[in-house]
Formats: structure tokens, C-alpha cells, sequence
């Protein structure tokens, strides 16, 4: 008993590590989305510039 126990809780650790690692991972990814969607959008308003002007 005892031991089934310390295998589900070393179980939904490792869930629980698993979940935290990819939420940090898309959390990374959305700033970084971010901050080339900005600059994405900077490099069109240039382009958009030179063509009408």
C-alpha cells in the first residue's frame, strides 16, 4: 500500500514538473510571438512607406 502510494505521488510530481515546463516554454514563445509580430509589423509600415512615397 504504502509503496503504491509513493508511486502515484511521484507520478503527479512529475505531471505536475511536465506541465510547468511546457507552460513556461509557451509562455517564452508567446513573448517572443510578440516581439517579432511587433517588429514584423514595423518592417511593413517601412515597406508600406517607401512603395507610396
Amino acid at each position: 500500500m504504502i509503496v503504491s502510494e509513493d508511486k502515484r505521488r511521484g507520478r503527479s510530481e512529475g505531471a505536475a514538473f511536465c506541465y510547468l515546463f511546457i507552460y513556461s516554454v509557451l509562455f517564452q514563445l508567446n513573448i517572443y510571438m510578440c516581439w517579432f509580430h511587433s517588429y514584423y509589423i514595423k518592417v511593413l509600415l517601412f515597406l508600406k512607406r517607401r512603395i507610396l512615397y
